[in-house]
C-alpha cells in the first residue's frame, strides 16, 4: 500500500513525493478549502464526533438540521435527509417505499449498494440492459402484471465510465406504470446538471415519483449520505429501521457537507472552472488519438488491448509523477479500464503533460 499524506485534489503527496493526480472522485476539488475544513474541525471540538441520541427520541444536534437546510436550498427540494454514508441510500429508500411498488427493475450495471439495497426487500428483481430504456420497457411488459407498480433503480452517473443514465426516459416509463424512479446520484451530485444537482437536474425531472440520493464524498468533498425530494418520501425514509438503526454520521462530516453545499451554491464559478477542465481534458485526449466522449462528465475511461497494457501505462505514468487509475470497479469489462478524472485545480500544463506521456508510452499503438 502506498500512503497518501495530503489532501487529494489535482495534486497530492504519496510516500513523501508530490504527484499529479488524475484519479479518484473529488470532482470539485473541495478537499482543500481551509475555511470549511476549519468549520468541520470546530464542530467536532464543540459537540463531539456524533449525535448520541437518535432524532426519533426528540433530540438532535443543530449541525444535522443545518446540513439538511443547506441541502434543501442547494437542491431546491421540499425536504432532505442526512445520514452516515451514501452506501445506505438505496437500502433506506427501497425500505421507505416498500408499500409503493411490487417489482424492482435495475440497470444491470447499477452500483453494488443499489443491488444490495434491492436484495434486502425480498421483492422480485428484474435486471435490464445497461442504459437501455427500450429493454427496460420490454422487461416491464414481460414481468409487470396488471395493477402492479414498478420501481426503477439506476446510477445517475456510472462511476467507472462516467456516462449518464437516460433517466428522463426511465422517469417517463415509471410514471406510465404508476411507479417510482430511484437515482443514486453519488457520482453526479455537485457536477452534473445546470446547477450541479445531478442527472435529475440535467433532465429537469420533477420530484413527483422520484427519489434521489447518494454520497457526499464525491462532488461535495465531504462524507455522508443525502436524500432529497418531497416530504412524503423523506419522512418515510426517516422512519425506516435502516435509518433509525444507524448513527446520523460524524458531526464534522455533516458540518463540512453543509459548508461545501453553501459554498458551491454561492460560488458557481467552482462548477464553471471544473467544466472548463473537463472539456480541456477530453479535447486533449481526443487530439492524441483516444476516442473519448466529450460530455460534461468529469470521468474519462478507455481500454487498451490487454490488462497488462493498461497496468504498464499506469506504472509508466506513476514513474513520471502522474497518477491515473487502472480500475476493475463495477461496470468495467473483464480486463478493466484506465480511468482518468478531471479536477478544477488542474492547469493546462498538467493536462498537456498527462497527454504527452500517454502518447509517448503508447508509441503509436492507439
Amino acid at each position: 500500500m502506498k500512503i497518501m499524506e495530503s489532501r487529494s485534489a489535482g495534486k497530492m503527496v504519496v510516500d513523501s513525493k508530490e504527484i499529479l493526480n488524475f484519479g479518484g472522485c473529488g470532482y470539485l476539488g473541495l478537499c482543500d478549502h481551509q475555511k470549511n475544513l476549519q468549520a468541520a474541525s470546530d464542530e467536532l471540538l464543540k459537540v463531539g464526533a456524533f449525535g448520541q441520541i437518535p432524532r426519533h427520541y426528540g433530540y438532535i444536534n443543530q449541525v444535522y438540521l443545518d446540513v439538511e437546510k443547506e441541502a434543501r436550498l442547494f437542491f431546491d427540494s421540499e425536504d432532505s435527509l442526512y445520514f452516515s454514508g451514501g452506501y445506505a441510500f438505496a437500502s433506506i429508500a427501497f425500505q421507505a417505499l416498500i408499500d409503493e411498488y411490487d417489482i424492482i427493475f435495475l440497470d444491470e450495471s447499477s452500483h453494488y449498494s443499489v443491488i444490495d439495497g434491492a436484495k434486502v426487500t425480498g421483492k422480485k428483481m428484474v435486471y435490464f440492459n445497461y442504459v437501455d430504456p427500450i429493454d427496460l420497457d420490454s422487461k416491464m411488459k414481460m414481468h409487470l402484471k396488471q395493477n402492479q407498480r414498478p420501481i426503477i433503480a439506476t446510477d445517475g452517473m456510472f462511476p467507472t465510465y462516467g456516462n449518464l443514465a437516460p433517466v428522463d426516459k426511465y422517469y417517463d416509463i415509471a410514471r406510465k406504470h404508476g411507479g417510482w424512479l430511484l437515482i443514486d446520484e453519488s457520482h453526479s451530485f455537485g457536477i452534473i446538471g445546470p446547477n450541479g444537482r445531478g442527472v435529475f437536474d440535467k433532465y429537469d425531472l420533477s420530484f413527483d415519483n422520484l427519489i434521489v440520493g447518494g454520497s457526499t464524498a464525491k462532488g461535495f468533498g465531504a462524507y455522508g449520505g443525502l436524500a432529497v425530494g418531497n416530504s412524503f418520501v423523506i419522512r418515510k425514509m426517516a422512519n425506516t429501521t435502516a435509518y433509525k438503526g444507524a448513527a446520523y454520521g460524524m458531526t464534522a462530516a455533516a458540518r463540512l457537507t453543509a459548508e461545501n453545499l453553501k459554498y458551491i451554491r454561492l460560488n458557481p464559478s467552482v462548477l464553471i472552472k471544473a467544466r472548463a477542465n473537463i472539456s480541456r481534458l477530453k479535447q486533449s485526449l481526443n487530439r492524441i488519438g483516444l476516442s473519448v466522449d466529450e460530455s460534461d462528465s468529469p470521468v474519462v475511461s478507455f481500454e487498451l488491448e490487454s490488462k497488462d497494457d493498461m497496468i504498464n501505462l499506469q506504472n509508466y505514468l506513476e514513474k513520471n509523477g502522474v497518477f491515473v487509475m487502472y480500475s476493475t470497479y463495477v461496470g468495467a469489462g473483464p480486463n478493466g479500464v484506465i480511468r482518468i478524472a478531471s479536477y478544477p485545480d488542474h492547469t493546462e500544463e498538467d493536462i498537456q503533460l498527462l497527454c504527452r506521456l500517454i502518447q509517448k508510452h503508447l508509441n503509436g499503438k492507439i
